[in-house]
């Protein structure tokens, strides 16, 4: 907080703002995992990109834990 002796302002300054965009993402990928699991792709791919590679890989094993049945049916 700054004040003047004109008049009284106020600085702000952002802290942690996430980037709202992530790269786009394939309509497979879309279409194998559920609206959650998608939201934590998301992310991941926003952590990948920030080069965070433990949060990213965080992300992606909370998918692989829950969906891995489903992985491995598509990947044979």
């Amino acid at each position: 907080l700054r004040q003047s002796k004109d008049a009284v302002g106020v600085e702000v300054m952002k802290l942690g703002e996430y980037w709202p965009f992530s790269a786009p993402i394939s309509k497979r990928v879309e279409k194998l995992l559920e609206k959650s699991d998608l939201e934590m792709y998301r992310k991941g791919t926003r952590s990948e990109a920030r080069r965070l590679g433990v949060g990213a890989a965080t992300y992606f094993r909370r998918i692989v834990e829950g969906q891995w049945k489903l992985l491995v049916k598509e990947i044979r």
